[in-house]
């Protein structure tokens, strides 16, 4: 009887662990998802200015990738741009809000003492096309980033509309 009860609560622990790691791991990706750039972001000190930044990036070809090549495509496209962001900003971690969303929160010095740097690091890997079921294209990005949320979402719009700051 006692080793049946403690084989359950293992069971039923390691299926608590798997349903967080579903919840919190991006099943396309493997990057953390919204959920867990949720918690990311709460335990964050907003006390400490400068101590933090973050960047939000769109994806801007998604949808003609869709509409062209297929969701297959699209799929590969998001995967592809995934693993470049967030070699670009390594050590900072990256996460995948859904669709066509990321964020980095950005907490590594040199990233953090210049911002347009760690863009144009982002930009530079996105740059080589890449292979997409089977279509070669090139994913491109719009990025806003601030020291506070709010502003980076803010300046997606006005990144989108200055293309210097595009990639």
């Amino acid at each position: 009887m006692g080793v049946e009860l403690c084989a359950a609560a293992l069971r039923r622990h390691q299926r608590i662990v798997d349903r967080e790691r579903r919840v919190s791991i991006d099943a396309l990706t493997g990057l953390p998802s919204r959920a867990a750039f949720n918690v990311a972001m709460a335990s964050i000190r907003c006390d400490q200015p400068g101590a933090w930044a973050l960047f939000v990036l769109d994806l801007d070809n998604l949808k003609i990738v869709n509409d062209t090549f297929g969701h297959l495509a699209g799929d590969a496209l998001i995967r592809t741009a995934a693993d470049r962001i967030s070699r670009a900003m390594t050590p900072d971690v990256t996460f995948r809000l859904g669709g066509d969303e990321f964020a980095v929160i950005i907490q590594a010095a040199d990233a953090l003492a210049d911002l347009e740097a760690a863009a144009q690091r982002v930009f530079r890997q996105l740059e080589p096309p890449a292979l997409c079921e089977g279509h070669s294209v090139t994913p491109r990005a719009t990025i806003g980033g601030a020291r506070r949320v709010r502003a980076a979402e803010a300046r997606l719009p006005r990144a989108r509309r200055h293309p210097a700051r595009r990639g």
